[in-house]
């Protein structure tokens, strides 16, 4: 579910206290783009939220989240509750592994 070098190596870059802002600012931006993705149209719209999610998931190592997205941005169908299942599922490995 988690890439876990990818967010040992975010730590390392900018710090336990840096991590946990930056976490926390991404886990609410994909959460808003979540919801947007009810309001977008098809096509290139819908291609682009998928690709701005999958890139915002793999700064914070949510590989399994991610590749949803991918699947999204290439046009293949997504079912929105299984992402947000999927999200809310990483969000929680995320929070045990920072706060262990």
């Amino acid at each position: 579910m988690l890439d876990l070098d990818q967010l040992e190596t975010l730590q390392a870059e900018i710090g336990a206290d840096g991590f946990a802002e930056v976490a926390d600012l991404l886990v609410c931006e994909i959460a808003d783009g979540i919801t947007a993705l009810g309001t977008q149209p098809t096509g290139a719209d819908l291609s682009a939220q998928f690709h701005y999610l999958k890139g915002s998931a793999l700064n914070l190592g949510f590989r399994d989240f991610a590749g949803l997205c991918a699947q999204g941005e290439q046009g293949l169908p997504v079912d929105t509750a299984a992402l947000q299942q999927v999200f809310d599922a990483s969000v929680l490995a995320l929070q045990r592994w920072a706060n262990p």
